[in-house]
């Protein structure tokens, strides 16, 4: 996802973002969102891997928005943009993957993407994206013992019992 209230910026950098991905041949979707509150009802129901997050909007602050995202997923990495250096520091206390100062490279977005995507590689194989009724749980799949179908009812169990029940196709 693009968060930016600067929608130049957000159509811009979603064209180098096209650009680099295609390069590495990594299947994607891009969202972009201008409005900070947009993004956080998106972000309830919707497993999503990486944010651009700008630090900066005219009613909030950006940072405030990665602790919440922070406090869903903790795998999800946020690289901060903005057009000035001096939150840096502020950004690890969101453990931010990044910083990125506006406007974007395409020279400097590769790299973060692919630092981005590496990180999130090494953590694929131990969680499994369960879709459960509008919401997207990110299940451990150490804590997965195992799934049932009964009708069209999916069950997923771990040691303890359900951790998810849910009416539809098993995908």
């Amino acid at each position: 996802a693009l968060v930016d209230d600067d929608e130049t910026f957000l159509h811009v950098t979603f064209g180098q973002m096209e650009t680099c991905l295609n390069a590495m041949e990594v299947r994607h979707e891009i969202s972009l969102f201008t409005d900070p509150d947009q993004f956080r009802e998106t972000f309830k129901t919707r497993c999503l891997d990486i944010v651009f997050l700008d630090i900066f909007f005219p009613e909030e602050n950006g940072m405030e928005l990665a602790k919440e995202i922070r406090a869903v997923n903790e795998k999800c990495q946020i690289v901060f943009l903005t057009v000035s250096t001096d939150y840096a520091e502020h950004g690890k206390g969101a453990n931010a993957a990044n910083y990125l100062v506006k406007p974007l490279r395409e020279e400097t977005l590769g790299p973060v993407l692919v630092d981005c995507l590496t990180r999130l590689k090494k953590d694929e194989s131990q969680y499994v994206a369960v879709r459960n009724g509008p919401e997207v749980l990110q299940l451990n799949a150490g804590d997965i013992v195992y799934i049932e179908m009964k009708g069209r009812y999916v069950n997923v169990y771990g040691d303890k019992g359900p951790l998810v029940v849910r009416f539809g196709k098993l995908a």
